[in-house]
Order: C-alpha cells, then structure tokens, then sequence
C-alpha cells in the first residue's frame, strides 16, 4: 500500500515539477513564488499531492503510513518514535515548498499558462486513485 501511493503520489509530484519547468524555465523555488494567482489549478493539484505525500487522513498515504507505523511499534518503538519525527519533518518541508513556490506575491510577474486538459486529465486520475486507495 505504502509503495503504490508513494508511487501515485510522488510521482505526480514529479509530473507537476516537469510542466512547471516546462512553463517558467527553472526548478529554483525562490524564483517562483506567487504562481497560485497566474495558474490555480496546478497549484492545487500540486498542494493535493504534496499532503498526499505527507499522509493526509482519507489519501492513501494515509493507510500505508498507518500500517507501516503500527507494524514498526510492535518490534520497535524507538525506530517507531524517529519513524514519527520523520512523518513530521516531512510535513515541514512539503509545506514550506508550497509556501514558496505557489503562495506569496508574484514578484517575478508570472503569466503562465494553468493545466493543459490532457495534464488535468493525469491529474485527476492520480487524485482519484489516491481517494479510492484511502477510501
């Protein structure tokens, strides 16, 4: 379960990376911020997965970081407690990369182009599977 969601999620992750690249020429995060204004829907698609990633409750990330911390608790409950800072240093880091690079002011004044229909089609049946997976 672990392994498939990781998959799914970070995966499109990857996926949004490449078309963002695609569109304003850099992966540097201090050159992006404020693109939730000029492309919204992949800014969201890219905030869904990065709290897929994270293990949101309902995702399938969720279940598989679930199982995998009750199965490391029963052998271990150390390897479980660093296990968690992990999960929590994971948090930090996913969401200060969507703060910077989606959220803020457009100070490089992007005008780039949202979703193409066949990137929002991948999209959505990424986001579908990880709700069917969670669900």
């Amino acid at each position: 379960m672990t392994m498939i969601c990781h998959g799914l999620s970070t995966g499109s992750l990857f996926v949004l990376v490449g078309a963002l690249q695609e569109r304003i020429h850099t992966r540097e995060m201090d050159h992006m911020s404020g693109l939730w204004t000029t492309a919204p829907r992949l800014s969201g698609a890219a905030l869904f997965f990065a709290l897929a990633s994270l293990g949101l409750p309902g995702l399938g990330d969720f279940i598989g970081e679930f199982l995998v911390l009750l199965g490391s608790f029963r052998i271990s409950i150390g390897i479980t407690i660093a296990a968690t800072i992990g999960v929590l240093a994971a948090t930090f880091y996913a969401l200060r990369m969507v703060q910077r690079a989606f959220h803020g002011a457009n100070i490089h004044h992007w005008r780039i182009s949202d979703l193409t229909p066949r990137e929002g089609f991948i999209a959505a049946v990424m986001i579908a599977g990880l709700l069917w997976l969670g669900f």
